[in-house]
């Protein structure tokens, strides 16, 4: 199986973002869609780590750390800017390529 991370805004401030889990939700989605149809990727099982990362850049770097040291090959997310330039700083030097959503 091919593990891919997710960072997603699940909670910010103790309280759960709506916005946040729909994300996670489509990414999940996204992941089991492409595991249905078997000529997407023959022979290969999709599986999925979700982090919460927050509104915070430093739960953002320390999510990603935990995500390179999974072994993920690849990762979707965060959303937020400063979030976004904190996950670059981490996965570039691991060479782990990510795409922000928003």
């Amino acid at each position: 199986s091919v593990p891919i991370g997710g960072l997603f805004p699940l909670t910010i401030g103790g309280l759960a973002t709506l916005w946040g889990v729909q994300y996670a939700e489509f990414f999940k989605c996204a992941i089991n869609l492409a595991n249905s149809n078997g000529r997407t990727l023959p022979n290969t099982l999709l599986t999925y780590y979700i982090q919460d990362i927050g509104a915070n850049p430093s739960e953002a770097i320390s999510q990603s750390l935990l995500l390179a040291r999974r072994g993920v090959p690849a990762v979707v997310g965060p959303v937020f800017n400063e979030q976004v330039l904190a996950v670059n700083s981490v996965l570039a030097g691991e060479t782990i390529p990510f795409n922000s959503y928003g």
